[in-house]
């Protein structure tokens, strides 16, 4: 189960990278 929050912050934070970098 920890494992699967992790990868869901991941992409959260992923995203909002990609956001700010466009």
């Amino acid at each position: 189960m920890n494992g699967h929050i992790a990868k869901l912050t991941d992409e959260a934070v992923i995203r909002k990278h990609l956001e700010q970098i466009f």
